[in-house]
């Protein structure tokens, strides 16, 4: 298990920990609700006393969705403390992710770099803006932004999280294509019977000690297909509603953000000072409105791949039956088609996916969608900016 460890990132890490040391995270938990309560709360008040002083920050559209972007983001922030650490789940999820039995032909190291560069995203926007307004209100004032960053970053890691495990949960479906693929190609039928079995076979329902090492292969293949099925079908359950919540939440995000961009934007401007202020406020926004999109974006990518492996099973085991039906001369022949159909039913019936509970799935339509809410409540916020 401390190898296994080692080999994960931090945040996995971290939540393997959480399910060694029960008490201490128990406390931790206890802890950081508190924390994120009462952070909203005095940002709340502070942030709202700023907005009302000062002539530039005062906007009531900025103020409202400023103030309602930061409850989805502690309500994500504690949804996540609760729900991820110290679960059942994650244990059964990872004693089965520590197990691999089918190796990728390739490494899929592209999208530990894409996830790495994801967590490192949003650190841009936050350090930016942590020098404008130290710069330019000081910390008393400055100190009621701050939450925001640190739940902004708490829920990169969430996203961040759920990507890896659906990415090792992907390793292990190309595994299984790739030996699936192998298998194929390597069997020529009509020649070389790789699916040997001896001419005492009893013909029966089960399985003889004597079949080739093909065959056993291809049955642990089936039993393991099965089980990541539902292991996925678990891992929906268990994190719809949390998947669901983390969407709102980056897409008022995303919302919030274009709403100051408009709102600052189409200010008049008097002076190099506010030009200069102006200046740095469309900075943080769009680079923090980029690194979300950047986070929808990446998770849509994992959820396509996986889909996209569900869909290559399926081809894999038409090509295999179809060669198989042109070469039907062996008694092991109707084995070897009832396990591929069977794992065709299931490649068939039991979509792989990400969902939500079935309110949407994760992959490039959801990047879309968000795309077309974002564009759509700009195109309404100019219009009310206008008059």
């Amino acid at each position: 298990m401390v190898a296994f460890v080692k080999n994960y990132p931090f945040e996995i890490r971290l939540l393997l920990l959480s399910l060694h040391y029960k008490t201490f995270f128990k406390i931790f938990q206890i802890i950081l609700i508190i924390l994120n309560v009462s952070g909203f709360i005095v940002c709340i008040i502070g942030r709202l006393a700023l907005y009302h002083k000062s002539e530039y920050f005062k906007n009531e559209m900025v103020i409202f969705i400023s103030c309602f972007s930061d409850f989805l983001l502690v309500f994500v922030s504690i949804m996540g403390v609760v729900g991820f650490i110290r679960s059942a789940f994650i244990v059964k999820l990872f004693t089965f992710l520590s197990k691999r039995k089918f190796t990728p032909k390739e490494s899929n190291s592209s999208h530990s770099r894409i996830i790495c560069a994801m967590r490192l995203a949003p650190l841009a926007p936050i350090l930016v803006e942590g020098f404008f307004l130290q710069d330019r209100v000081g910390w008393h004032l400055h100190q009621y932004f701050v939450p925001r960053s640190i739940w902004l970053y708490c829920l990169n890691l969430m996203v961040c999280t759920c990507a890896q495990l659906v990415d090792k949960i992907n390793i292990h479906f190309i595994g299984m294509n790739d030996y699936l693929e192998e298998l194929g190609r390597d069997c020529p039928f009509a020649h070389q019977r790789v699916f040997y079995i001896p001419k005492f076979y009893t013909r029966k329902n089960r399985i003889s000690p004597e079949l080739s090492c093909s065959i056993r292969d291809l049955l642990t293949l089936s039993r393991h297909y099965t089980v990541l099925c539902n292991l996925i079908d678990r891992f929906n359950c268990f994190i719809k509603a949390f998947l669901a919540i983390m969407l709102i939440t980056a897409i008022v995000n995303i919302l919030y953000n274009c709403t100051v961009l408009i709102s600052f934007g189409t200010k008049p401007k008097s002076g190099n000072t506010l030009l200069y202020s102006n200046i740095f406020v469309f900075a943080i926004q769009s680079m923090s409105a980029l690194s979300t999109v950047g986070q929808i974006a990446v998770s849509s990518l994992i959820g396509e791949k996986l889909q996209g492996q569900g869909e290559r099973t399926a081809s894999l085991c038409y090509t295999f039956l179809n060669k198989i039906n042109n070469s039907k001369q062996y008694p092991c022949d109707q084995l070897v088609v009832q396990e591929i159909t069977f794992l065709l039913d299931q490649s068939k019936t039991r979509k792989l996916c990400l969902h939500a509970g079935g309110f949407f799935q994760v992959n490039w339509g959801l990047l879309g969608a968000v795309t077309s809410t974002v564009s759509t409540y700009c195109i309404v916020i100019m219009q009310f900016v206008s008059k």
